[in-house]
């Protein structure tokens, strides 16, 4: 989703293509890659050469760099072709924060909590991210960040950092809906009014019903969407590719009703659950399940999960979002004449 600005912004989401018959077993999470640290970009001296162009469409799109003279401060650039029907996708946004916050403190104490208030929408021009650390204890930093962009605030945030090796005296979590595994020969569905962001998905619905198809629900039943997800321009799964995931999909509010309209966020709570490897996982499909257990007086709720193929929970979000309409928000389209 696209973050909500307080009355007007609006429209639009992405319809899906009807998910495919079951029984396929599901792949097994690939190996992780070895330890070698991922390259950070900082800023060249005056008389040194450029750093290199970051290598996926992704880390372009989600590159920060350090402003030479303002320690904590990060600037950054967002495009058009990462928007949803309502504006650059939060998840865009929150990756860019995730980048602000490696390169502040460092790949030793990895962000393990991000939240996040959308205070209005961003234009699709370069922004600046602030990191203020608002104590760094022995296990936990905990930071304080904003984006601003032409002198006005767009996003607020606050995180945490942990030291890896924490005590652990049980282990429980959620399981991995059964879904059918992703094909090659899966059906892709485009159209001239989905939004922008969807050039650079794959998106393999398994659970829930097409957007705007108003598919009924029964007494206290939640709707529900999901399924694989991928990027067509491969790229290691990182934490700050797991902060765009989280909202990176449909929401599962436009299921039930059959009106066009589009769920700006608000805020956004993320937790990453699962450490990861230096670098990153290898490039994969995760599957995304989205449930919203109650759409109520213009806003909804949306908890989204995300599963590595053989069931590991690596990224959880709990956000509230706004129902806008096309007359109240102008909708992003994948052509502007659209």
């Amino acid at each position: 989703m696209a973050p909500a600005d307080p009355p007007p912004p609006a429209s639009g989401s992405a319809p899906s293509r009807p998910p495919a018959p079951a029984d396929s077993p599901a792949p097994a999470r690939p190996p992780a890659p070895s330890d070698s640290p991922a390259p950070t970009h900082p800023p060249a001296p005056s008389d040194s050469p450029a750093p290199a162009t970051p290598a996926t469409a992704f880390a372009r799109t989600t590159h920060v760099r350090p402003v030479d003279g303002a320690p904590g401060s990060y600037a950054c650039a967002y495009d058009r072709s990462w928007a949803t029907a309502a504006g650059i996708n939060g998840g865009i946004l929150m990756a860019t924060l995730v980048r602000a916050i490696e390169l502040e403190v460092g790949a030793d104490r990895p962000v393990r909590s991000l939240q996040v208030q959308f205070l209005r929408p961003p234009r699709f021009d370069e922004a600046q991210i602030t990191v203020e650390t608002i104590r760094a204890g022995a296990r936990a930093t905990n930071l304080r960040l904003r984006i601003d962009q032409g002198g006005k605030r767009m996003v607020e945030a606050l995180a945490t950092c942990f030291v890896p090796g924490l005590p652990e005296l049980a282990r429980w979590s959620p399981v991995a809906p059964p879904v059918e595994a992703p094909h090659a020969d899966d059906e892709e569905f485009l159209d001239p009014r989905m939004p922008p962001i969807v050039e650079h998905l794959s998106y393999r619905p398994r659970i829930g019903p097409p957007p705007f198809s108003g598919a009924p629900l029964g007494p206290g039943e939640p709707a529900r969407t999901g399924g694989w997800l991928e990027l067509r321009d491969p790229h290691p799964i990182d934490p700050a590719l797991l902060a765009f995931y989280v909202d990176a999909w449909w929401p599962a509010a436009l299921g039930p009703i059959t009106t066009t309209s589009l769920n700006p966020t608000i805020d956004l709570a993320l937790r990453f659950r699962t450490a990861l490897p230096t670098g990153g996982l290898p490039p994969q499909p995760l599957l995304l399940e989205s449930t919203t257990a109650t759409a109520q007086e213009g806003l909804v709720d949306e908890v989204a999960r995300v599963y590595t193929a053989d069931g590991v929970l690596l990224a959880e979000a709990t956000q509230l979002a706004i129902t806008l309409t096309p007359d109240e928000r102008p909708v992003v389209t994948r052509r502007p004449d659209a």
